[in-house]
């Protein structure tokens, strides 16, 4: 292979390493680990580069660097969805809860995709933070709210924390994870994973190495409505006024009677007779009887007072499955081995979310019977 293409190679690779570094976790791995990690990466390495081709590599940093506009607004797209999944940050409910609930990792992965728009290197490394985070932030009845709902906050605080990322990278089985709001099993409740720690890499070496498959492009059109569905999703998101926001809570907001007064003017949708009747806060644990009525629940849950109001919706938003992939190495969804399918799947969008959680992950991760 020509000097000039493995210097090309080298430069890429050293580009998206800087950014990495900035978001690996540090472990206290001892001499013997580590020479059995950076065997383990140049094996993988060695594979992806086997099955492409140095020479595509010039051709591909070019398709890479002018494909970062539209892998940036394409991640701004996916930001936007989840946030609206997610709803208001002022309510308290199922979807805003304290640790990493079901709308947290589509944020995570999408919030990676902006800050590092390679999206064959990016996309890989926010599921795998995912991973750190769904095991080091997870939800617990203890704490569930700020209001009304936190009854033990040392429950939670000493639950964060405890899965160091080597036990990640070695397999690790998640325990039964319930949202404490409905008693719902998470996505990933009982599920072994094992994350791949080159993994990264190794989607990004498939990437340069693969026949080039051309630039992703957005229109400008585009652009501007995803960049204003953003800006609105932030909005709502932060919006203090809306109905059931924490703010027009009178019992834990000093200033919640004023709000209350001031309802009307502060907030058009709102019920203007009681702008704050969140039953999920309402005697905490207790659930609301439309919890039970929610798909996957795990229990009947007791019925509130007669006179409660109904419960707010919950959005129906789907997380990717963890997949069985290959126990191999030097098998991985971006590797070069996968030849011109790793390269397309790094250049295209992530719409394929059903594939998007298999990325960075190899050894059994499926759920455990």
């Amino acid at each position: 292979m020509s000097v000039a293409a493995r210097s090309y190679l080298t430069a890429g690779i050293a580009f998206v390493g800087a950014a990495a570094a900035v978001v690996t976790p540090i472990g206290g791995a001892g001499t013997a680990e580590r020479a059995s990690s950076a065997a383990y990466s140049l094996t993988a390495a060695s594979t992806a580069i086997t099955g492409g081709s140095l020479s595509n590599v010039p051709a591909n940093l070019f398709i890479m660097a002018m494909s970062v506009p539209a892998w940036e607004i394409q991640a701004m797209g996916r930001l936007a969805d989840a946030m609206m999944a997610t709803g208001s940050w002022q309510v308290w409910g199922p979807t805003n809860v304290f640790g990493f609930d079901e709308q947290d990792p589509p944020k995570l992965a999408a919030i990676i995709d902006m800050l590092v728009p390679i999206q064959p290197f990016s996309s890989v490394l926010g599921d795998q933070l995912g991973w750190w985070a769904r095991a080091n932030l997870p939800m617990n009845a203890g704490c569930a709210a700020a209001q009304n709902a936190c009854p033990d906050p040392t429950a939670m605080l000493n639950s964060m924390f405890t899965v160091p990322a080597a036990e990640l990278f070695g397999g690790y089985q998640f325990p039964v994870v319930t949202n404490p709001f409905t008693g719902q099993e998470t996505s990933w409740s009982g599920r072994q994973v094992k994350l791949d720690e080159g993994g990264a890499f190794s989607s990004l070496q498939g990437y340069l190495t693969a026949p080039p498959v051309g630039v992703e492009t957005v229109s400008a059109d585009d652009a501007g409505t995803t960049i204003s569905r953003l800006g609105k999703a932030v909005s709502d998101a932060f919006d203090p006024f809306v109905q059931n926001s924490q703010w027009f809570d009178t019992q834990n907001t000093i200033l919640g009677p004023l709000f209350q007064a001031l309802a009307p003017a502060l907030c058009a949708s709102c019920d203007p007779a009681n702008p704050y009747d969140n039953e999920w806060l309402k005697n905490y644990p207790q659930k609301p009887a439309a919890a039970a009525a929610l798909p996957g629940s795990a229990a009947a849950s007791p019925a509130p007072a007669a006179a409660a109001a109904e419960p707010p919706a919950v959005p129906d938003v789907a997380v990717p499955a963890v997949e069985d992939v290959s126990s191999d190495p030097g098998v991985g969804r971006h590797r070069a081995a996968a030849g011109e399918d790793a390269h397309a799947a790094g250049a295209r969008s992530r719409g394929r979310a059903a594939q998007a959680s298999e990325r960075g992950l190899t050894g059994r991760a499926g759920r455990v019977s």
